[in-house]
């Protein structure tokens, strides 16, 4: 091959190149483009759950003759789960609201105490005693299946017979 006929292939040589690399970059641009759509959910960072009370309480005369004490055996069966996220350390409180307070004749006092703690009397002689601390310094996480312990008791001359339901509200606060 004589130098003009190599200087013709390299001259063609470096167009094909350069064709490549545009017909290259066009494929780039070209390139095939789908979307996914993902969704996230915040799972609740204050939540607060307690299974009703399932055995009750049956208040029988205690003691011998003249003794006027109605006692019953406590009901363990209601459960508490709680989880929260927050910085700052919780609490949760119980109470029998007044307007949830058993209509008939009756002096029950009905305490609660969960997992263990100190039991609160959250009702005395048929009066609501307000909110009362049940768990405190709850770091952030998860408390599940937490036993919750009702007892009661009442006297024979200021209860009559009958069924008394109580709807005790639990709170969680910042503990302060």
């Amino acid at each position: 091959m004589d130098c003009r006929s190599r200087h013709i292939e390299r001259f063609l040589q470096a167009c094909l190149v350069a064709a490549v690399a545009v017909v290259s970059c066009a494929w780039e641009a070209m390139a095939a483009q789908a979307d996914s759509r993902v969704r996230v959910s915040v799972a609740s960072i204050d939540d607060l759950r307690v299974s009703d009370a399932e055995q009750g309480i049956t208040l029988v005369l205690q003691g011998g003759p003249g003794s006027n004490d109605l006692l019953g055996d406590p009901d363990g069966s209601a459960r508490l789960d709680y989880v929260h996220n927050a910085q700052t350390p919780k609490k949760i409180t119980a109470q029998v609201d007044p307007e949830h307070i058993p209509a008939g004749r009756q002096d029950i006092t009905l305490r609660v105490m969960v997992a263990g703690g100190t039991e609160q009397t959250i009702v005395h002689a048929g009066s609501s005693q307000g909110p009362k601390d049940v768990l405190g310094n709850i770091g952030p996480g998860e408390l599940r299946n937490m036993q919750v312990m009702y007892s009661a008791s009442a006297t024979a001359d200021g209860t009559e017979q009958g069924d008394y339901g109580f709807m005790v509200t639990f709170t969680s606060l910042d503990d302060e």
